[in-house]
């Protein structure tokens, strides 16, 4: 996508934010767009609109969680941990309400991975666990696997910082086999 459309995206949203009835629009296209603000590396700006549409969305709650976690996710990108973490823990808290199983999945996922990068450990390793005990009440798909492969990951490199090298091989060598398992 050209800059100027890329722009033009990003206006759009933020006028949709002001105008009641395009809120729940504008969040669905928020979310779809999110690969390709991912391949733009667009963290700070994508944030600042999944910001003005979680405020937004307050008669949505499942909505404005999945916006929450991404913009958790944005936030972990652009290295503002702290914040993340505090996003995605509102995150978790509002789809635990909704009580969305693949969404408490998805911030789970995403809150553990705060907490790795925060170097808080027990709390990585605790959240990440959760998320692997659950990830069987999601049905088979690409997405499941990415998550799948996300936890891995931030379970094995928990393991290796706490020096529990045979367990880090173990959760990285898992993770391997669900990508191999892709192709």
């Amino acid at each position: 996508m050209a800059d100027h459309v890329w722009q033009n995206v990003i206006r759009a949203i933020l006028f949709a934010c002001e105008e009641r009835s395009a809120w729940v629009e504008a969040a669905r296209l928020a979310i779809g767009l999110f690969d390709l603000m991912q391949h733009r590396g667009a963290w700070h700006e994508w944030g600042n609109v999944l910001a003005n549409l979680a405020n937004a969305l307050v008669d949505e709650p499942r909505l404005r969680g999945r916006i929450l976690i991404q913009r958790g996710q944005c936030l972990l990108m652009a290295a503002q941990y702290q914040d993340a973490l505090s996003v995605l823990e509102q995150a978790e808290k509002l789809v635990l309400q909704v009580g969305d199983a693949e969404l408490i999945i998805r911030s789970r996922t995403t809150l553990s991975e705060a907490h790795r990068f925060l170097r808080q450990y027990t709390a990585a390793e605790r959240i990440g666990m959760l998320v692997l005990e659950n990830l069987g009440t999601m049905p088979e798909s690409a997405e499941k696997t990415l998550i799948h492969v996300a936890v891995l990951s931030t379970l094995g490199q928990v393991c290796e910082w706490q020096g529990r090298l045979a367990e880090a091989e173990e959760y990285l060598r898992g993770a391997l086999a669900r990508v191999d398992a892709r192709k």
